[in-house]
């Protein structure tokens, strides 16, 4: 406990995975599983992320939602 006290009045910032994600990013160094394609926990990466995706999107309101087809996008 008394770690976690020092570092909180030194005023240290936690960092989860999101945030090394992005140091990754703004260095141009690749970050697994994002930027391996080749790699089996891309593919598991890739399919969680179209979950999530898919069921923000059926979440919406088809009001509030682009119209792909109205747009003209496939």
């Amino acid at each position: 406990m008394a770690f976690f006290s020092s570092l909180t009045f030194t005023g240290t910032r936690v960092g989860g995975q999101r945030e090394r994600q992005t140091q990754a990013f703004e260095a141009g160094a690749p970050y697994f599983p994002r930027d391996l394609p080749t790699s089996t926990g891309h593919d598991e990466y890739a399919s969680a992320r179209a979950m999530e995706e898919k069921a923000r999107w059926d979440r919406k309101p088809p009001a509030k939602r682009p119209n792909y087809e109205k747009l003209g996008t496939n």
